[in-house]
């Protein structure tokens, strides 16, 4: 058998070596919040937010990562060694199966409301306009834009001050990554070999013998 699932509080993993692909899927079960002023939520603007989540993590996320078999592994019986393509999901979720709780506030188009993660109670905080593109870094020439939902959603993958990898918000003061303005998990859209160390963790925990490492980053 060449499929392996593991599941965790925070996401499902299912690696397929048959097909060379590893699956992270995350159920979300949404609450509708509004802010002063927005209007209520209809039907067809909660559907059109998830759609969004969709389309956005899989265009800023999805199949940038390729994974290889990292040497001194056990090559399990039958599998063709090959290049492993690393995709996400987010399943909307009406019951207690869910990986985190995330609440969206509507605010008007323009506004601001501060978006977070709390990682140890799995809660995920966001607002209407997380699924715009700003600009959130000027140096001269340089600037760097971003969606505060991928970012957001970098943390729910592990890239937290509590997890065994250890770095979070490279913005902060202190980080490491601190010049690294084009980042994810900095001030930008790129992805970084670093922000699968979680999942590369957990995924080294489910197969004796057999460990990844991050070939190449799109």
């Amino acid at each position: 058998m060449l499929i392996y699932r593991k599941e965790t509080p925070y996401f499902a993993i299912t690696l397929d070596l048959g097909r060379n692909e590893l699956k992270i899927l995350q159920r979300w079960k949404y609450s509708w919040a509004i802010a002063p002023g927005s209007g209520r939520w209809t039907y067809a603007e909660t559907k059109n937010f998830h759609h969004k989540v969709d389309r956005l993590i899989w265009s800023v996320w999805g199949s940038r990562f390729e994974l290889k078999l990292a040497q001194g592994s056990k090559i399990p019986v039958n599998y063709k060694v090959g290049p492993v393509k690393t995709y996400f999901d987010v399943q909307w979720v009406l019951d207690n199966s869910a990986h985190w709780k995330v609440t969206v506030t509507k605010i008007k188009r323009g506004a601001f409301q501060q978006s977070y993660i709390r990682w140890n109670t799995r809660e995920i905080s966001l607002d209407t306009e997380d699924t715009t593109k700003t600009l959130k870094y000027i140096n001269g020439p340089v600037r760097s834009y971003q969606y505060g939902l991928t970012h957001e959603f970098g943390h729910t993958l592990g890239n937290v001050a509590y997890t065994p990898s250890g770095h979070g918000d490279e913005y902060a003061s202190g980080s490491p990554y601190l010049a690294d303005f084009p980042s994810i998990m900095n001030s930008g859209n790129e992805l970084r070999q670093r922000h699968l160390d979680f999942i590369k963790q957990t995924l080294n925990s489910m197969i004796p013998g057999v460990k990844f490492d991050i070939s190449h980053v799109r």
